[in-house]
């Protein structure tokens, strides 16, 4: 048995790097919600928005236009959407739901107000 285990340990160790498959214990590279997001969601140092911003009350069926605040994470709409203009629907908590259009397709996006703009 014991000369069982030493073969098979001569076996594995003899495997060379180049046998091994590249691919088996490669670390998935990750794509978060602020990937390749570097130049978009840049702002000037020490400028921070004014809190009526962030207190702002938008009235249903009135139009908006969505520009994510890079210092607030909460409720940051995809960066994809940034620059285009919808209509508020409705409110859920402290969020709006923005109703756009994106290509033929009608898309809900659901974002706190600092990151929307009255149009």
């Amino acid at each position: 048995m014991l000369l069982k285990y030493i073969l098979k340990i001569n076996k594995i160790a003899s495997i060379t790097w180049r046998e091994a498959k590249v691919g088996d214990n490669m670390v998935q590279k990750s794509h978060g919600i602020r990937y390749r997001t570097r130049k978009k969601l840049k702002q000037k140092t020490a400028r921070r928005p004014a809190i009526t911003k962030f207190l702002q009350n938008l009235k249903i069926g009135k139009k908006v236009e969505i520009l994510p605040e890079p210092s607030s994470h909460k409720g940051m709409p995809y960066p994809n959407f940034k620059g285009k203009v919808g209509r508020v629907i409705d409110k859920r908590g402290n969020s709006y739901i923005v109703e756009i259009k994106d290509g033929g397709k009608k898309k809900l996006i659901i974002s706190r107000p600092e990151h929307l703009k009255k149009v």
